[in-house]
């Protein structure tokens, strides 16, 4: 997933925390609810570390194994996701380079108190964070989809696109201007655009929610092409409009392939 957007593939897998990982999901399995702040008085299998490993890292539960929670994380669905895709844009922080991972498999328990399989997944040490955005090999953005080639089954209905000028507070949601359009002219709506600066993973992300009408243009063969302006207002109130030199070509492939 890291090498379609451009990323470094070197990301290795921290075991120290792969138990801290592993006791996490034990504890948010036989709590019975799925949470990133696990009550302090709740002790089975539960100490400060565990629940500091909770509150920091990526969760899931229902799927079939680690790797299909990965997954899931990208694809960060759920209108609960739809306005901060904080699990993709941890997965996806260019300053990534070690992760922890733990996985809980459901019991065959008679007790509704048991959650299916929980995954867990660790980015960083809560005083040792990720370093700020560091684009390396001239990378210009950070996007999903990302652009160049891309798998249709993977095509989200929530997109966002990281770019470093979107950190600057003094541009709002509101002042852009987004064009995603189809090779043969088709535009593709959208519901809503904001840019997120919050500590989910990078803080210059623009998210922006398709519609099922935009998302039903996504076929094979198609060449999407995401373009982002900027509107400016002179003194004399005329309007502009600055191209950020943002454009993201995405083209659709189909392929049996995980992500």
């Amino acid at each position: 997933m890291g090498k379609f957007s451009g990323l470094s593939t070197d990301i290795t897998n921290q075991k120290s925390w792969n138990s801290e990982c592993q006791n996490a999901a034990l504890s948010l399995h036989q709590y019975g609810q799925i949470t990133h702040d696990v009550p302090k008085d709740f002790n089975n299998c539960t100490d400060d570390k565990t629940r500091e490993t909770a509150k920091n890292s990526n969760l899931a539960q229902g799927e079939s194994s680690c790797w299909e929670s990965i997954s899931g994380f990208i694809r960060d669905e759920g209108s609960n996701n739809a306005e901060e895709v904080g699990h993709r844009r941890w997965l996806l922080h260019p300053s990534l380079k070690e992760i922890g991972v733990g996985f809980y498999p459901a019991e065959n328990v008679n007790s509704t108190n048991y959650l299916p399989p929980i995954s867990v997944v660790k980015f960083q040490e809560p005083n040792a964070p990720l370093s700020p955005s560091k684009y390396e090999n001239d990378l210009q953005f950070i996007s999903w989809p990302s652009a160049g080639p891309f798998p249709i089954a993977h095509i989200p209905s929530v997109w966002s696109i990281n770019y470093p000028a979107f950190s600057d507070s003094s541009i709002q949601a509101e002042d852009l201007i987004i064009e995603i359009t189809r090779q043969d002219g088709t535009t593709l709506p959208t519901k809503k655009h904001l840019i997120s600066r919050s500590t989910k993973g990078t803080s210059d992300c623009l998210i922006i929610q398709m519609t099922t009408e935009a998302l039903s243009y996504c076929v094979v063969g198609s060449t999407i092409t995401v373009k982002v302006y900027i509107q400016i207002y002179s003194q004399l109130f005329y309007l502009s409009f600055l191209y950020l030199g943002l454009k993201l070509l995405i083209h659709i492939f189909s392929i049996n392939i995980s992500i």
